[in-house]
């Protein structure tokens, strides 16, 4: 059962008339060249951000609308990007709307490399197990798993 169900008021917005009005907005978000954010899209048809961020938080668990959203927000975020790219707007104004909107971020992303914790000598002959993980994430790894390098194997040590 979705959330909206819960709130007597948000009955005004059933499953129903959101699609048809985020239908409205998709096209809209498409076919207008001026159109390059969301705020525009919906105060075309006379809707609030607020409404868009209250479907949102209603219909979490409606997968249909959500997407729709999804949808809706790449298309004015690919328009964003092009219109700067081109220069139509000023590069600072589409990278503010960019982190505000779309989460974007100029910090580079760090991948986490996994630690691994040896208990044992690494000894292949005796088929020991290994604990990978850190702290209370860890799992106990039978040696195969562990893609040792062709050294270790015949007992010369060092893993890969």
């Amino acid at each position: 059962m979705s959330n909206y169900t819960k709130n007597k008021n948000a009955l005004k917005w059933t499953p129903e008339k959101v699609k048809r009005i985020l239908g409205i907005v998709k096209e809209n978000a498409r076919n207008n060249p001026e159109t390059l954010f969301i705020n525009e899209a919906l105060s075309d048809i006379d809707i609030s951000r607020k409404a868009w961020s209250y479907w949102k938080e209603i219909f979490a668990d409606e997968e249909s609308i959500i997407e729709q959203m999804d949808v809706i927000h790449a298309i004015l975020e690919t328009k964003l990007t092009r219109a700067a790219r081109k220069g139509d707007i000023p590069a600072p104004l589409a990278i503010f709307a960019l982190k505000h909107n779309y989460q974007w971020s100029d910090r580079p992303q760090v991948a986490e490399v996994p630690y691994i914790e040896v208990q044992h000598q690494l000894r292949p002959d005796l088929n020991l197990n290994y604990i990978l993980g850190e702290g209370r994430d860890f799992r106990v790894v039978p040696l195969e798993e562990l893609h040792l390098s062709p050294a270790l194997s015949k007992g010369e040590g060092g893993m890969h």
